[in-house]
């Protein structure tokens, strides 16, 4: 029994640091390798995010920033950091190594603190999941669908990560985008963090025919993204705990207005 169980129970321990905000759960996550590696768990990080979700007080948020290099031509070294939502001139880097940045990463899409960094064009690059508020990351090994490139000028892949509530797991989700031939059969896959692999879904994607430049969001179990198709617009639905892809029609709008979507208060 270690020094710490001694005084106190290590589950009445981890739930102490529950309900700690994000900056001064940081500095626990340091204390000793059994807090380190509760406070990376995904069960940890739902409860946390459930609880810290729960409290009133709305100036305990912040702000995700990622530098990446966009060209060869860039001189500016690649950064992830956090700006405090109580006190935007307080700014945090990331500069540790493991977060590798060196390529053309976007924010694509987040879930319970958790951020999923990936490309839109290149397939061959590992996707980056992190936490920036405990310092946690983990590198996802690509997956490649092979399919024939026919429009090189719009994006190639769409992506999403979001919560299990049954099985306790973080999963990310890839399909391909309109810049890919989609008549090959595997056109999307689900990699699981808890099983640290990935497997072909074998739901099929709703048509569509652009999702924009747009990151995804996940509310109730489900990762949503706009989508567009004969002058229309809906919303493309990936059941996380199920993995099966859904579509949700929305509202007719004029062609000539733009269409935008938002998580409020999730």
């Amino acid at each position: 029994m270690s020094y710490e169980e001694e005084l106190l129970p290590h589950d009445v321990i981890i739930e102490i640091l529950s309900w700690l905000p994000p900056q001064k759960l940081l500095k626990f996550s340091s204390v000793c390798k059994s807090w380190r590696s509760s406070i990376r768990g995904a069960k940890f990080m739902a409860t946390h995010r459930s609880h810290f979700g729960n409290l009133k007080k709305s100036n305990n948020g912040c702000i995700v920033y990622i530098v990446t290099k966009k060209d060869s031509r860039s001189i500016t070294s690649p950064k992830l950091g956090l700006v405090d939502g109580s006190n935007p001139r307080m700014v945090y880097e990331i500069t540790e190594s493991k977060f590798d940045f060196s390529e053309c990463y976007s924010i694509v899409g987040s879930c319970n603190g958790l951020f999923c960094c990936a490309s839109y064009h290149v397939d061959d690059v590992p996707i980056q999941l992190c936490n920036p508020s405990i310092r946690w990351t983990t590198r996802i090994p690509p997956f490649r669908f092979n399919n024939k490139i026919i429009r090189p000028d719009v994006f190639r892949y769409c992506y999403g990560v979001g919560f299990d509530r049954l099985k306790c797991d973080y999963k990310v989700v890839k399909f391909i985008g309109p810049g890919c031939d989609i008549s090959r059969r595997e056109k999307a896959a689900v990699y699981s963090v808890k099983a640290k692999s990935w497997k072909i879904v074998n739901s099929p994607v709703p048509p569509y025919l652009s999702c924009g430049y747009l990151s995804s969001f996940f509310l109730h179990g489900f990762i949503h993204w706009l989508a567009y198709l004969d002058q229309k617009y809906k919303i493309i639905l990936f059941d996380v705990c199920n993995d099966v892809f859904k579509a949700m029609q929305l509202p007719e709008v004029d062609i000539h207005t733009e269409v935008s979507i938002q998580v409020v208060k999730d």
